[in-house]
């Protein structure tokens, strides 16, 4: 069955909000603001369904570089530093980052900060449109629009991540630059100092010429997005016909890529949870409408991820009951996210991954007698894939002490017996034999590329491997030949398509 794609895909754009701190609903009121003002322009209806797609996308891998903010800027809040980065002008002068006197401290900063980093400001938005571009490939996107997506970090003044200016910019894009500054100032600072900060940045960051649009039709398209719910509104912005997307799966699969890739431990995470969860509920006799719930959920459980800072996620040692708390609430997030939209009928499931049978379980606490069998096979999956994967505190386990792990939850009233015996099964039943690395990767660029996409430096990977540096800098570089990356992000993707993220795979 065919269902629209702004109604599958803006339902998940509420993630978008929460790893980056934006206010909920920023995101899709700029989607509106972005195809209201390409019309108010009179650009032709291609650029205008570009203008309203880029904007849902370009958030698409903005989880990609959370681990190189928290890690390499020194632990520091990945959330905080991209709001903190929001409305920063880039080439601009720290002390003139923040257009507004009151923001100006905390951005310039992020912006000092930002700019000290030991990686390049350009890399990091290399590896945001590298992973924005391959995962929106996954839901079959036509390439002007994919195209568009090298452009959401260029400026009109050519002082952008390639050096692109004026209208060699994708017109779609130089769209999305205006309605985003425009959403974003609005909300930090009201309607008149955003349009005064859209005048000051026009011939800058932002193409002049929309910029004069905007601000001589401010009034009608800042009432489209001041309502009390612009979902319906989001949903009529749509220009054109309709996209539509035949396998919503395909669109949760891309979710949990995003999800994943937020920390260097959770690589793959989702997908592994998914595999065990539906071979597990094949076993019990599920039907297969259970089955194709089942997996919606499993890949999208841990969607909620993305609201808390990886400084907690990434924690090496014990934390404190403030702490454990926020990280639990990324189970209620989940649920937030899934709740609008065609996820709907998956959003309580999902949310119960970490529910325990005996109370004791997030973030509801539900009882036995209220978590249905899908749930108990959900929370079994997700534990037994936990436990074969690294962690900050551990390394990962075997599957056969894993197996005894889950064997004692059992024993200890965590987990259903019958859910517990089912994933344990379908763990054993899902090694598999490969002859030949894919692109022509090599046993060595494999494992290389296995450690760099779980955070590790050239020396760590050098040091786990018994190479130099040099010689794991020669391995990625050809890996990256192969594959057509530049990025760690791009590399951890790929690995995650193709089923490689595990060290067993």
């Amino acid at each position: 069955m065919s269902l629209r794609l702004a109604e599958t895909l803006g339902g998940l754009a509420l993630a978008f909000d929460l790893t980056n701190a934006f206010p909920s609903g920023k995101v899709v009121r700029t989607a509106v603001l972005s195809a209201s003002l390409a019309e108010a322009a009179a650009l032709p209806l291609p650029v205008r369904v570009d203008a309203f797609w880029l904007t849902l996308l370009r958030y698409l891998g903005c989880t990609s570089y959370a681990h190189e903010q928290t890690h390499v800027h020194g632990g520091v809040d990945d959330h905080a530093m991209r709001w903190s980065l929001a409305l920063a002008d880039a080439p601009a002068d720290a002390e003139d980052a923040a257009g507004a006197p009151d923001n100006a401290g905390r951005v310039a900063k992020a912006v000092a900060r930002f700019r000290a980093c030991p990686v390049s400001p350009g890399e990091q938005a290399r590896s945001q449109c590298e992973a924005s571009r391959q995962l929106a490939t996954q839901l079959g996107l036509h390439a002007s629009l994919l195209d568009g997506l090298e452009d959401v970090a260029e400026r009109f003044d050519g002082k952008g991540r390639h050096g692109r200016e004026g209208d060699a910019i994708a017109l779609a894009a130089r769209v999305l630059h205006v309605a985003e500054v425009a959403e974003l100032a609005r909300h930090r600072f009201g309607r008149e100092q955003a349009l005064a900060l859209l005048r000051e940045r026009a011939g800058g960051a932002l193409d002049p010429r929309l910029v004069d649009v905007f601000v001589a039709d401010a009034a009608r398209l800042y009432a489209s997005v001041d309502v009390d719910d612009v979902w319906p509104v989001f949903l009529a912005a749509e220009p054109g016909v309709p996209l539509l997307v035949g396998d919503r799966t395909a669109v949760a699969r891309t979710f949990a890529q995003f999800a994943d890739l937020k920390s260097a431990f959770t690589l793959g995470h989702s997908t592994r949870v998914h595999d065990l969860a539906v071979a597990a509920a094949r076993q019990l006799g599920a039907s297969e409408a259970d089955v194709a719930v089942l997996g919606d959920a499993a890949l999208l459980h841990d969607l909620g991820r993305v609201a808390i800072p990886n400084a907690l996620w990434d924690h090496p040692g014990p934390l404190g009951a403030d702490a454990r708390e926020r990280m639990h609430l990324h189970a209620y997030q989940t649920d937030r996210v899934l709740a609008r939209g065609v996820w709907r009928n998956v959003a309580r499931l999902a949310s119960s991954g970490h529910e325990r049978i005996d109370g004791g379980g997030y973030y509801r606490a539900l009882q036995a007698r209220e978590l249905p069998s899908l749930a108990r096979v959900l929370a079994a999956a997700d534990v037994m894939a936990a436990l074969t994967e690294d962690r900050p505190h551990r390394a990962a386990k075997t599957t056969t002490a894993a197996t005894d792990e889950l064997a004692a939850e059992v024993e200890a009233g965590h987990l259903d017996a019958d859910a517990a015996d089912a994933v344990i099964a379908a763990a054993g039943g899902l090694r598999r034999v490969r002859r030949r690395w894919p692109r022509g990767l090599s046993d060595r660029e494999v494992e290389v590329l296995r450690l760099l996409a779980r955070g590790k430096t050239n020396r760590d990977i050098g040091e786990v491997l018994q190479i130099s540096p040099r010689t794991v800098q020669n391995h990625l570089a050809h890996a990256y030949d192969k594959l057509g990356v530049s990025t760690r992000a791009g590399a951890a993707l790929f690995l995650v398509e193709q089923g490689l993220a595990d060290h067993d795979a």
